[in-house]
């Protein structure tokens, strides 16, 4: 009983382990109108600054949209909807496992008029206490070497847990 207990264990602690890392974000919010209500319908879009990756989706009856599992980069959102001005929101940075939210605030026009808003500000997130960061490969490379045994060559292992 005690061997089929640890054996649990272990494989419980060995198949987590992928589930925490991720190279993916998140895009999220809700799409309004100049008096607040919300527009049901709206094709957005964003598109990678970088690669020009474009990903589409269309706000559901509560004005909300999610683009999820995006690469981690920069994004422009663009936010069509018929009757009303075309809204973008230029560089939003999309870290790992972070949801960023871009809410769209539609003005009555033409569609080829176009309401621009730049995102350089961090802002609030409120949709989780999450805290993640993301960590460059430069700081694995500066990691001080374990020498095992006091020998050289071979047995140098670059170890994160030997920080600790």
């Amino acid at each position: 009983m005690r061997y089929l207990v640890n054996v649990s264990c272990l494989c419980a602690v060995v198949l987590s382990g992928p589930f925490g890392q991720g190279d993916r974000g998140t895009i999220t919010g809700t799409v309004t109108d100049q008096s607040g209500a919300v527009v049901a319908g709206a094709k957005v879009s964003a598109e990678n600054a970088a690669t020009h990756n474009l990903v589409e989706t269309v706000s559901i009856p509560t004005g909300n949209f999610t683009l999820a599992q995006l690469p981690v980069g920069t994004w422009n959102v663009a936010v069509e909807a018929p009757g009303f001005k075309r809204f973008t929101s230029v560089n939003n940075t999309i870290e790992v496992a972070q949801t960023t939210r871009v809410d769209a605030k539609l003005e009555v026009g033409a569609n080829s008029e176009t309401i621009a808003v730049q995102a350089d500000a961090v802002a609030i997130r409120t949709e989780g206490a999450d805290i993640t960061t993301t960590v460059d490969n430069q700081l694995f490379v500066e990691l001080p070497i374990q020498w095992s045994n006091g020998f050289c060559g071979n047995q140098a292992v670059r170890n994160p847990l030997s920080v600790a």
